[in-house]
């Protein structure tokens, strides 16, 4: 599911959680983080990055779009079925809610695989601000560097990142980069002109880690 592919194993698993009682429920999942982490068996700071990423809460709870739209679906099948049978189509009733559960099952598969797509389209149509290979470099070491320290970065952060990074001219934004895996830093910050020893009309130097 390309929906969950730049976040952490234990985020993933947790969202897949989420989706499956959110299903088996057929209800927006409960605003205590506490009680709904412990029922789900994940870690509450685990879960509470999980629901703002893909949920939204409301006064009844945390809902999902995707669920919330499946969900109306399949009750009004249901509801039809139940009419039907009640008009003596009781086989057929039976038929149709399990035709409906299964037409569920299919509809969430194809909206995995929908999202799964969508993520790999603008993955694969993100475009680098400069193209050389030393940028390529730094920019897929902070890739790397954010997701060993548990904080990957959203596609929309991505495509943030670059857009700011292209405004700064190729030297700088790599030593940036360099400079901010450097400190051990969680967002991209640059060195004070006075701590880097260079005034604001030269170059910036790159920051050695060693």
């Amino acid at each position: 599911m390309m929906a969950t592919a730049h976040i952490e194993p234990l985020h993933d698993l947790c969202y897949r959680r989420c989706l499956d009682l959110y299903y088996d429920t057929e209800a927006p999942l409960a605003s205590a983080k506490q009680t709904l982490s412990k029922r789900l068996r994940v870690n509450e700071d685990v879960l509470s990055e999980v629901l703002a990423e893909f949920f939204f809460e409301d006064e009844d709870g945390w809902h999902h779009s995707r669920c919330d739209k499946e969900i109306a679906k399949y009750r009004a099948k249901s509801e039809k079925a139940k009419v039907a049978g009640s008009l003596g189509g009781k086989a057929k009733n039976t038929t149709q809610k399990a035709n409906a559960k299964r037409t569920l099952s299919e509809r969430q598969a194809s909206a995995s695989n929908q999202n799964q797509n969508q993520n790999q389209n603008k993955e694969e149509a993100l475009t680098l601000p400069f193209p050389s290979p030393e940028f390529k470099t730094s920019w897929e070491k902070w890739l790397q560097y954010r997701k060993e320290i548990k904080k990957p970065i959203t596609p929309t952060m991505i495509e943030s990142q670059l857009k700011n990074l292209k405004t700064m001219g190729e030297v700088r934004a790599i030593a940036m980069i360099e400079n901010t895996i450097c400190k051990g830093w969680q967002g991209l910050r640059e060195e004070s002109d006075q701590s880097l020893g260079i005034s604001v009309a030269k170059k910036p130097k790159f920051t050695s880690c060693l």
